[in-house]
Order: structure tokens, then C-alpha cells, then sequence
């Protein structure tokens, strides 16, 4: 019983896949039990969905200069520096 309460909170297909706190102020509104929260951990964990769409910041590597063209015009790039002082 207790898991598909947990589910039902997570998996709300109005508002989306709520996260592990959010799941439990959704269940503490109107239940309880021992261990409620660790419950709700271990299910939100194995979420795949979750986990599909909540990615980890990623080392990328060191900048790489744009190749060198041989001609004019034949690669343009543009540079956007915002808040500079009027």
C-alpha cells in the first residue's frame, strides 16, 4: 500500500515527477508511516524518467579555437557580450 501511495504523489500527471521533498509534503498532507521517508527515497531513485531528465553538469574539456578559414565569408561566428555599461 505504501508504495503505490508513493507512486501515485511522484508520478502526478498534472504537475510532472515531483522530487523526494516534494513527494513527501504531497504525502505528509494526509498520511504517515515509519520509515515514510526512506520509502519515498528508494522509489524516487529508481525513477528513470527522473534521471533521464535531471542530467549532471559535465566536464567538457578546454575551449578549441575555430579552424582558420582559407577564403572570406566562408565561416561566420559572432560573439554576444551582455551587460556592458551604456
Amino acid at each position: 500500500m505504501h508504495k503505490l501511495l508513493v507512486k501515485k504523489a511522484h508520478y502526478s500527471r498534472l504537475m510532472g515527477h515531483f522530487r523526494i521533498t516534494r513527494t513527501l509534503e504531497v504525502l505528509y498532507k494526509n498520511f504517515y508511516w515509519f520509515n515514510m521517508k526512506r520509502d519515498v527515497q528508494r522509489i524516487c531513485d529508481k525513477c528513470i524518467s527522473c534521471k533521464q531528465a535531471k542530467y549532471k553538469l559535465m566536464y567538457h574539456g578546454l575551449y578549441a579555437p575555430l579552424p582558420i578559414p582559407n577564403k572570406p565569408w566562408v565561416d561566420i561566428s559572432m560573439d554576444f557580450i551582455l551587460g556592458l555599461p551604456r
